[in-house]
């Protein structure tokens, strides 16, 4: 009684991938199935019934019934809060996670990912225009009043983010404009002539293109093309806010005019600063 309820559980139970209460559950409905027998196989069983769960998308729901990891990352924990429509939910879940790891991992690990799955599904219709539009609205939301809490470094007012294409690309730059406090960030509704002419009338010595996958890659090529064309001084940055891999995608924009391409926010704060 004593090893099976408290010593396996302490000592191995999280190495072993299930939670104390699953183990000592599995022990429980082993030895009352097999009796002495059972009690021996109980734990090495339910790993494997565990394990399956992980790997066997169709058996998922025993994961999540005897595993110790966490059921979904926070960046799905907040998409599915925003699918739901629960404004308060995701405003608080984001206020947590800003709390506990400051603005720029909430922007990279949450609300930046959730837009890339928002956008996924938009474009395979899997999810409504009320949705995306509440999606839109309330990280715009938490954008707006949140602020980084590390103390401003450098002059960002040189600095120009635009936009790669849409809305989604619209707030990753608005992200990155809450972490450089004097970086003008421009509308994604602006036609790219519109664009060029106002980079020329401002004093846009360093341009950050922002784009959220899937897609953005291939309008950050675009524009980085022609503002690198019309404007072959300025430094030229693009951040495509996502976790993959880009060794396919970054030749392409560097040969668009890139100098520098970034997945991370927070890497195009640093590179800013650095210029400054």
């Amino acid at each position: 009684l004593i090893l099976v309820n408290v010593a396996e559980p302490l000592l191995y139970g999280r190495s072993a991938g299930l939670s104390a209460m699953a183990i000592i559950t599995a022990a429980l409905f082993w030895t009352w199935l097999w009796g002495p027998v059972g009690l021996l196989l109980a734990v090495p069983l339910t790993v494997c019934i565990a394990v399956m769960g992980r790997y066997i998308p169709e058996m998922g729901w025993l994961n999540m019934l005897l595993g110790v990891e966490p059921v979904l990352t926070p960046e799905a924990r907040f998409y599915q809060r925003l699918i739901a429509l629960d404004h308060d939910e995701a405003v608080a879940l984001a206020a947590e996670y800003a709390e506990e790891h400051g603005a720029a991992e909430l922007y990279d690990k949450v609300l930046a990912p959730a837009l890339t799955l928002a956008e996924r599904d938009r474009n395979r219709g899997a999810l409504d225009p009320e949705r995306v539009r509440f999606v839109a609205d309330t990280v715009r939301e938490i954008v707006e009043e949140g602020a980084d809490q590390e103390p401003p470094a450098g002059n960002a007012s040189h600095a120009c983010i635009i936009p790669a294409h849409d809305q989604a690309d619209e707030l990753a730059g608005a992200m990155l404009a809450r972490l450089l406090p004097g970086a003008q960030l421009f509308s994604c509704d602006s036609l790219a002539a519109e664009t060029l002419e106002r980079v020329g009338e401002g004093p846009c010595r360093l341009i950050c293109v922002c784009g959220v996958p899937p897609g953005a890659a291939s309008h950050a090529a675009y524009l980085a093309r022609r503002l690198k064309k019309r404007f072959p001084e300025v430094r030229m940055l693009i951040a495509l806010c996502t976790s993959e891999a880009i060794d396919k995608v970054k030749p392409r924009l560097l040969a668009a005019g890139a100098d520098e391409v970034v997945t991370r926010l927070a890497d195009a704060r640093g590179y800013i600063r650095q210029l400054a």
